[in-house]
């Protein structure tokens, strides 16, 4: 699945290549560097690799087959890439020259949309760049407008007027990066009022890649619970 990923990615230039360059330089360090240049990576302390994505405008993690793959995709010489050697030290140089050039963490107040970083405190904004570790865009463009008629109507259909700004509160907390109130939201009513709905709005808003789902039991412990007293049992 990861090589389809990026295969597909390549030709979408979702990743760059150096056209032209050799792989079979003595100077593996040289070539991780002149690599580093076209296609920003890093290797983190916990030994994860990480390509930046130039489509998406933030950071995809990958590992060493994923990397060399990419470093030698296209060139007459990529079949020597399995041999022991060139794969050590190509594969050392990497995470050397990764470990050099780690992003730098930005803060909870930085929202990143699909076109730029707003910092909510401040209302700064910074362009999307690899000198910052940035994994989890909103895939839409920030607005230049605070008017939505078109939500606002269809949220007063669903909850009343009353209700309306809880509705947007909700979005919006759905994409700030810390969780200060520990709190799980539950949509109540009886059916056809607009739950299922604005749950789907909400995934299309944060993007699919920000999404996930599992049992309320799991949340809750339950299942950790009964795990535990099964075990027990047969202990």
């Amino acid at each position: 699945e990861f090589r389809r990923v990026l295969f597909r990615s390549l030709k979408n230039e979702a990743y760059k290549i150096e056209e032209g360059m050799s792989l079979f330089d003595d100077n593996k360090l040289e070539i991780s560097r002149r690599f580093w240049k076209v296609q920003p990576y890093f290797y983190d302390e916990k030994q994860i690799l990480w390509l930046w994505n130039h489509q998406i405008l933030c950071w995809r993690m990958t590992d060493e087959v994923g990397l060399i793959e990419l470093l030698s995709r296209g060139r007459n010489d990529e079949g020597q890439t399995v041999k022991g050697k060139f794969w050590a030290e190509a594969t050392k140089s990497i995470k050397i020259i990764g470990r050099r050039h780690q992003p730098k963490m930005i803060g909870k107040e930085w929202i990143q949309f699909k076109d730029k970083l707003i910092n909510i405190q401040t209302n700064e904004e910074k362009q999307p760049s690899p000198k910052y570790f940035l994994v989890n865009p909103i895939p839409w463009n920030y607005g230049q407008t605070e008017d939505t008629p078109t939500m606002d109507k269809i949220f007063k259909e669903w909850v009343g007027e009353s209700y309306v700004i809880t509705l947007y509160e909700i979005l919006a907390y759905c994409i700030y990066t810390d969780y200060p109130l520990h709190v799980i939201i539950a949509l109540v009513g009886k059916g056809r009022n607009g739950k299922s709905r604005f749950i789907e709005l909400a995934k299309r808003f944060v993007g699919k890649d920000n999404t996930a789902s599992t049992e309320l039991e799991l949340l809750a412990g339950r299942l950790d619970r009964k795990s535990t007293r099964l075990n027990s049992s047969h202990a």
